[in-house]
Parts: structure tokens; C-alpha cells; sequence
């Protein structure tokens, strides 16, 4: 008890304590730790605390208390607003198209099977899965690429037969 007794009359030893828990509390914002380095800090400051009351520091101590206090408040801010993300993304990022499939627009080619309303077509020599608006085109019918973002690649049929295939 006697070592216990000492380390905590000792001023050096409660201003390393409260460092201590300063420096968990902040490298608990950058460090995954699952809270292990908060648990830390926590008791690690009120060690520094304990340390000096037990040496008749009680103003000192108060206002180490006031201090961790508001340093946790903030903290406890910082991540939240680390963790929310307030900002939205641009209308252009939501619509990318698939740099393999951006120059398809308007460009004219062959379904090679029935669109119910999804399936394949031959565009441009390359075999791509595309859908319609909706329409069943049959196999081997020539088709126009009118839409496409995301991976999304939208045709119509092209000639003058009735759309209802």
C-alpha cells in the first residue's frame, strides 16, 4: 500500500495521469480501438483526479474535472459530426455511366434474344445486356440505344413494325 500511497501524493505522477488521459481521449478519434483507448482515458484521468484531491489539490482538481469534462463534450461532438455526413453528392456522380458503355448512346444494333424487357444485343460487334422502356422486342430485331447510365443500357426498336412486337 505503501507504493500505492506514493504514486498517488506524487503531482508529477497525477499531471502524467491526467496527460495520459488527454492524449487516449484524442487518439481515440483517429484509432479504431472499440473504445479500449476511451476506457482508458477515462481512468487514466480519474486517477489524475483522485491523485490530486488525495493530495489537497482540490481546486486544481476541479478544474481538471471542468476540463475533461468539456474535453469530452467536444470530443463527443467532433465524432459525431465525423460520423454524419451532411453533404450531398452531385447530381453528375449519381448518374456516371460505365466508361464501357458510355459511347453507346445512339448507336444501333441487333437483339440477339428476346427482350422481355431485359436481355442481350449486338451493338457495335459487342454483346451487351440491355433492357426497354417496358416494350417486348423479339429476337434478331434492329434496335436503337437511347438512354444509358449507371451500367443501364436502354433501347427502342428502330424499324416501322407495331411496338407491342
Amino acid at each position: 500500500m505503501n507504493a500505492l500511497d506514493s504514486l498517488i501524493g506524487d503531482p508529477l505522477v497525477s499531471g502524467i495521469f491526467l496527460f495520459l488521459g488527454l492524449a487516449c481521449m484524442v487518439l481515440e478519434l483517429f484509432v479504431p480501438s472499440g473504445g479500449v483507448l476511451g476506457l482508458l482515458a477515462v481512468g487514466a484521468a480519474i486517477f489524475g483526479i483522485y491523485g490530486l484531491f488525495h493530495q489537497g489539490h482540490s481546486l486544481l482538481a476541479v478544474v481538471a474535472i471542468a476540463f475533461f469534462c468539456v474535453a469530452f463534450w467536444f470530443l463527443v461532438k467532433v465524432m459525431i459530426r465525423k460520423l454524419n455526413f451532411t453533404g450531398s453528392l452531385p447530381p453528375t456522380t449519381s448518374t456516371s455511366v460505365d466508361s464501357r458503355i458510355g459511347d453507346l448512346l445512339g448507336k444501333e444494333g441487333t437483339t440477339l434474344t428476346p427482350l422481355h424487357p431485359a436481355g442481350m444485343a449486338r451493338i457495335e460487334g459487342r454483346k451487351i445486356d440491355v433492357v426497354t422502356l417496358g416494350d417486348f422486342i423479339d429476337k434478331d430485331v434492329p434496335v436503337r440505344v437511347v438512354d444509358n447510365s449507371g451500367n443501364r443500357v436502354v433501347v427502342r426498336r428502330t424499324d416501322s413494325r407495331s411496338e407491342n412486337g
